[in-house]
């Protein structure tokens, strides 16, 4: 009966965790329009992505936007392939 139980206990357990990681998942991988805008902006004004580093710039659009403003290697990482993309022809 024990080891029912412990079954049992596991098997909700895998499912409270299953149940938590929908819901932070599809949140996590969003990428926001602000942003992906933001580093066109940067790219398309010669501006290198490290100044939204800058604690002055990141303080005043993350204020004037309430948006919060990501580092440069997220800027890197998320949405430089994307904006690349929507601007090559395809062909």
């Amino acid at each position: 009966m024990t080891n029912v139980a412990s079954s049992w206990a596991l098997n909700v357990q895998k499912s409270k965790v299953k149940k938590k990681n929908n819901n932070w998942l599809p949140q996590l991988y969003q990428k926001s329009s602000f942003i992906k805008v933001l580093c066109f902006a940067l790219l398309s004004a010669n501006i290198p992505l490290n100044k939204s580093s800058n604690k002055s710039f990141r303080t005043f659009l993350e204020v004037y936007t309430r948006n919060n403003v990501p580092t440069e290697t997220n800027l890197r990482l998320g949405y430089i392939d994307d904006i690349i993309f929507d601007e090559i022809p395809n062909e």
